[in-house]
């Protein structure tokens, strides 16, 4: 059976480089055209050589749906399709400018490209859509790992039987907690820095 990572909310691609050592295939799914333009232009030999696969939809609980996604004009980390207006966070809506994007559900893409054995899911404030459609359709990932941005994501995560190990990890420390990290790729070890 291959091994397959979903990069859900892929952005500019910083941990494709570490999902494509670990994994058979790896399918990166962001919201953002630019970005996915970006990532087919970087990976362009994984993605001819069918290793990668690129998406380019938000992530919702229904498909086919064309949405509001926010896009911050100086980070796009922070771009979300959630109303910037009724965020819970402090966010200017100066500050990002609107397109209309498909939506597709995270069980929809599964269905197209197989079983997953490794789910990253950061989508901005919608994480807990992913999950929840995640676990409604049956699909639990050996691992999953989620941006944690309300209380319904740990809700959702705690209440999965299927689960009995947790790591909490403050994301912003990742590139230096894990910097020069050996990483095994094909029974042997090698170096990787991780990127912020």
């Amino acid at each position: 059976m291959k091994k397959i990572i979903y990069d859900i909310g892929s952005n500019d691609g910083k941990n494709i480089e570490y999902f494509l050592k670990k994994s058979d295939i790896v399918v990166a799914i962001d919201a953002n055209p630019l970005l996915i333009e970006n990532i087919k232009n970087k990976f362009s030999n994984y993605i001819k050589g069918k290793k990668l696969f690129v998406e380019n939809y938000a992530i919702y609980d229904q498909d086919d749906l064309y949405l509001n996604f926010f896009i911050h004009k100086n980070h796009n980390v922070l771009s979300t399709i959630i109303d910037i207006k009724n965020s819970p966070e402090d966010k200017d809506i100066k500050n990002y400018y609107t397109i209309k994007i498909k939506s597709k559900k995270i069980s929809s893409i599964i269905s197209k490209y197989g079983e997953p054995y490794y789910i990253k899911i950061d989508i901005e404030g919608a994480d807990h859509l992913a999950i929840n459609d995640l676990y409604i359709n049956n699909i639990h990932p050996e691992y999953i790992s989620s941006e944690i941005h309300d209380i319904r994501c740990v809700d959702l995560i705690l209440k999965n039987k299927k689960y009995n190990y947790f790591n909490l990890v403050e994301g912003s420390s990742v590139n230096t907690i894990y910097n020069n990290t050996k990483i095994l790729v094909n029974n042997k070890f090698e170096n990787f820095n991780f990127q912020l």
